[in-house]
C-alpha cells in the first residue's frame, strides 16, 4: 500500500529565556555509524561556503547593556559563527561548563558526566525510561518525519533575550532508530549560534522535516536543506537558499517542493520546486500570491498544499512540471486548513478554524469530501498510512480515525500535556508507529514519542 508520510509544520511562539537543547551526540542510525562528533562541515549549496566557528566572536555579554540580561548557563565564549558553519556538536556542549542543564539531560543528570545509560533524567535524578519514549532532553522539538526505519526532527536551540534582540545557539537536525537508541539520538546537524530572531540559519519558528527514501529535507530561515538518511558528516547541502521565510517541505519523484510565507504583505506566498539534485538554475515557482501557504504534501505526479491564510482556506494541486498558477481543488474549507496529508487516492486536512478533520478524493476533491471528526480542539498536525488517519489536537492528545470516517468517534491513542501553549503539533507515521514530539514544563524537556497504531 502506496503510504505518505504526513509533514509537520510548527508555528513556535514565545520561547523562554535561557534554555536549550540537551541531546548527546554519538548514538546511531539504524543502518548508519554515527557521524564524527568532532567533525565540523561546511555547506556546499548555491549560498555559499561557510567556514567554521571564530571561538573568540562576540560573547553574549557584548550584545547585552548589562551581564545581568545573560542567563548563566550560557559561557562567556561562544562563537557568533557565520549560519553555515555546521558541526556535529552536542547541544550540550553549548551550555555552561558544556554539561547541559543537569536537571533534565541524561547524559549529565545532576552533574557532569553523570550518563542515566538509556534513561531518562528527572530533576536532577536518573529515571527508567518512559515506554515508548525515543528521545528526552530537546529543546523545543518543532518538527518530525518516520521513514519506516527512523525517526527525524528539528530542535529550536537554545535561546536568550537582550535589549537588542534574540540570540539562539545549538539548534539540530536529529535522528533515532524506530526501534530505539538508547535516549542518544543521532545528530545529522548542529547549527552554529546565530544572532538576532530574523537572520541567521538557525531553524526558524517555523520548520519542517521530510524524508524520502534516500535523504532528509529541512528548512530553515532562508533555505532548504538535506542530508544522507545515513548521515552527511553534519555538512549539509543546500538545494535552495536566498528564500523569504519557508514554511513547508515535501519531497516526491526525484522533485522537492516547498512554500514561502507572504513577502511583508498579503497574498505574496509560493510553492516552488527543484529536483532533489538540486536547483541548477534556479527553482520553479508552480504557484504565487499565496496567501499563507502552510503545509503541503506530494505524490510522483502532483503536489497538494493548503492555503491557511487566503480567504476561505482553498486546497491547490500542481503538477511538478508547472500549472499555469496552480489549480484549486476546495474553493472555501470554512476555516483554516493548518496541515495536509495525502496517500495514494486521497488528501486529508486538519482545519485548526473550523475544529475539523477532512477527508477527499484527489481526483474529486470539491465533490468527495467527508467529515471524520469535528468539534476537535485546534487540530494541527495530520499524518496517514492510507488505512488510519491520525492528527493532534487540544493539549497534544493523539486521535486515529479509519480512512473513509469512523462514525464521528475517532479513538484516543495517546494523551497530550502540552504545557506551554503551543499551537502546532508535529506527528508522523509509519507501518508500526504513530510518532509526535511533546513540549513538557521545561523548555529544555522536550520528548520524542511513540506508540503502536
Amino acid at each position: 500500500m502506496a503510504m505518505r508520510v504526513g509533514v509537520a509544520v510548527c508555528v513556535l511562539a514565545g520561547w523562554a529565556v535561557g534554555v536549550a537543547a540537551t541531546v548527546a551526540c554519538g548514538g546511531s542510525i539504524a543502518g548508519s555509524a554515527a557521524p564524527d562528533a568532532t567533525a565540523v562541515g561546511t555547506d556546499s549549496g548555491e549560498d555559499g561556503a561557510g567556514g567554521g566557528a571564530d571561538a573568540t566572536a562576540d560573547s553574549p555579554s557584548a550584545l547585552n547593556d548589562s551581564a545581568a540580561d545573560v542567563p548563566t548557563l550560557f559561557p562567556p565564549d561562544v562563537a557568533d559563527a557565520g549560519s553555515d558553519s555546521f558541526s556535529c556538536a552536542p547541544a550540550s556542549s553549548f551550555f555552561d561548563g558544556g554539561c547541559g542543564d543537569p536537571m533534565t539531560d541524561p547524559h549529565n543528570c545532576g552533574g557532569c558526566g553523570v550518563d542515566c545509560d538509556g534513561g531518562a533524567c528527572d530533576a536532577g535524578a536518573c529515571t527508567s525510561m518512559p515506554a515508548g519514549v525515543l528521545a528526552t532532553g530537546q529543546l523545543g522539538p518543532i518538527a518530525i518525519a518516520a521513514d519506516g526505519t527512523n525517526v527525524y526532527w528539528i530542535t529550536a536551540g537554545a535561546s536568550y533575550s537582550s535589549k537588542l534582540g534574540i540570540k539562539v545557539w545549538g539548534a539540530q537536525v536529529l535522528a533515532c532508530a524506530a526501534s530505539g537508541c538508547g535516549n542518544r539520538p543521532t545528530v545529522l546537524v548542529t547549527y552554529p549560534p546565530a544572532p538576532g530572531l530574523l537572520t541567521g540559519g538557525t531553524p526558524p519558528s517555523t520548520a519542517a522535516i521530510a524524508v524520502d527514501a534516500t535523504r532528509v529535507y529541512w528548512i530553515d530561515r532562508e533555505s532548504v536543506r538535506a542530508c544522507a538518511i545515513g548521515g552527511c558528516g553534519c555538512a549539509p547541502t543546500t538545494i535552495v537558499g536566498s528564500l523569504w521565510q519557508p514554511s513547508a517541505v515535501t519531497a516526491a519523484g526525484g522533485n522537492v517542493f516547498w512554500t514561502e510565507w507572504a513577502h511583508g504583505a498579503p497574498y505574496t506566498g509560493s510553492v516552488s520546486t527543484c529536483p532533489t539534485a538540486g536547483c541548477g538554475s534556479g527553482p520553479t515557482v508552480l504557484a504565487s500570491g499565496q496567501g499563507g501557504p502552510l503545509s503541503l504534501t506530494a505524490d510522483d505526479g502532483h503536489v497538494y498544499w493548503a492555503d491557511t491564510y487566503q480567504d476561505g482556506g482553498p486546497i491547490w494541486e500542481c503538477a511538478p512540471a508547472g500549472c499555469d498558477g496552480g489549480v484549486q481543488l476546495v474553493s472555501n474549507v470554512n476555516g483554516s486548513p493548518y496541515a495536509i496529508a495525502s496517500d495514494a487516492t486521497n488528501l486529508y486536512w486538519a482545519n485548526a478554524g473550523a475544529g475539523t478533520i477532512v477527508q477527499c478524493a484527489k481526483t474529486d476533491c470539491q465533490g468527495t469530501r467527508v467529515l471524520l471528526a469535528s468539534g476537535r480542539v485546534r487540530p494541527s498536525g495530520i499524518a496517514t498510512d492510507g488505512v488510519s488517519v491520525y492528527w493532534r489536537d487540544g493539549p497534544g492528545d493523539v486521535y486515529r480515525c479509519a480512512v473513509g470516517g469512523c462514525s464521528g468517534s475517532p479513538t484516543l491513542v495517546a494523551n497530550g500535556t502540552m504545557s506551554n501553549g503551543e499551537f502546532d503539533q508535529p506527528i508522523a507515521v509509519d507501518g508500526a508507529r504513530v510518532y509526535w514530539t511533546q513540549q513538557n514544563a521545561s523548555l529544555d524537556d522536550g520528548w520524542i514519542e511513540s506508540a503502536p497504531k
